[in-house]
């Protein structure tokens, strides 16, 4: 019998979560350590600005599903590894046995020190990771009452424009206090194709929403006018990794091998934006999670059997894959190679998208 510890309800281990039988049909014990009963789905999260759903319909149900699946779970956050012990020491105390450890913890957003001092009640500033803060952000435009309301994103990628977007949606609701919204960006999602109809597409409608877009400038986020401050400039590991005494890479990451391993380590396991996948960089998005549930509930499996005949399955991250925007409520961009799909149509597909993901892991719930 091994004890299974998961660190995170990130995508990989919610599906870990769905299939637990399959380890512990094994005798093995599984256990999550999470600090929240629901995740917020991050392909879902900008529509929670504008309201286009609510929580609940944009969240993955983690605490009911690993009591249905029979899983251990602890609600808290991981702060420590106790090395000889091979324990994960909890915010509350609790120290947790493993065997067999995997780490799925998403991301935060990149802020430094000087925007840390001078976050106050009555200026906030928001970063869009963790993904909860965008259903917080909501809260915090619609609780305004001096004035119209200014709100300031920064950073020009996906995160930022969805964000600028849904927040203007939310301006020109009838339930929205009154107000402006200006996106500072360097560059315009330098992901899409320089010159390309896709990138024109994105600026047209920010437009068309009443988004100030102003670009070319470096900006400090304690610095621009605004009520309302959203950080979207970049993202980087989790801080607590580094007190889980593994190796990290520059940016904070643990780095792992083509089977989801960390170096050095045969029994601990990292994904998502966590990890630091050493073959060949990827790009921290979603669509990569998904593609190694697989690989790794495989992995965990015959990690956990030490008489096992089975190998471990290498991840082999291959292909293109659909990317997409939610740019307000019925407002999109889809594109995937010389593909792109815009406007209702876009959204629509996105919105299935992410539903039929969410459905999967809810089905479950029915059949447990």
């Amino acid at each position: 019998m091994a004890r299974i510890v998961l660190v995170g309800a990130g995508h990989c281990h919610v599906e870990v979560l769905r299939q637990a039988e399959r380890l512990q049909s094994a005798g093995h014990v599984v256990t999550l350590i999470t600090p929240e009963e629901t995740h917020i789905y991050s392909g879902m999260a900008p529509g929670l600005i504008s309201g286009s759903w609510l929580p609940d319909e944009a969240s993955l149900p983690v605490g009911q599903l690993a009591r249905a699946c029979g899983v251990d779970l602890v609600l808290d956050y991981a702060v420590k590894r106790d090395v000889p012990q091979r324990t994960i020491i909890t915010a509350q105390g609790r120290a947790v046995p493993y065997d067999v450890l995997s780490f799925n913890i998403g991301s935060e957003t990149v802020v430094s020190p000087t925007v840390r001092k001078r976050d106050q009640p009555d200026r906030p500033m928001w970063g869009v990771k963790p993904v909860q803060n965008l259903a917080n952000l909501r809260s915090a435009i619609l609780a305004h009452k001096e004035g119209p309301v200014r709100v300031a994103v920064i950073g020009g990628g996906f995160g930022g424009v969805e964000v600028a977007a849904n927040v203007a949606a939310l301006l020109r609701s009838a339930s929205s206090p009154a107000g402006e919204i200006v996106l500072y960006a360097h560059t315009l999602v330098r992901d899409l194709p320089p010159g390309s109809f896709r990138r024109g597409y994105v600026l047209r409608l920010l437009r068309e929403l009443g988004v100030q877009v102003v670009l070319g400038e470096r900006v400090m986020p304690e610095e621009v006018p605004g009520d309302v401050v959203v950080i979207a400039t970049g993202i980087t590991p989790p801080s607590v990794l580094k007190e889980m005494e593994l190796p990290v890479v520059d940016d904070g990451a643990l780095p792992v091998d083509r089977f989801l391993r960390v170096t050095g380590q045969e029994n601990i396991f990292a994904v998502g934006d966590c990890a630091a996948f050493q073959p060949e960089s990827l790009r921290r998005v979603g669509v990569y999670a998904v593609r190694q549930q697989k690989t790794l509930l495989h992995n965990l499996e015959v990690q956990a059997d030490t008489q096992s005949s089975k190998k471990l399955l290498p991840f082999v991250a291959t292909g293109s894959f659909l990317q997409g925007m939610n740019l307000g409520p019925r407002r999109g961009l889809l594109f995937r190679g010389p593909f792109a799909l815009t406007g209702p149509a876009a959204w629509y597909v996105k919105w299935m998208i992410d539903r039929r993901f969410l459905e999967k892991y809810r089905v479950s719930l029915l059949h447990k």
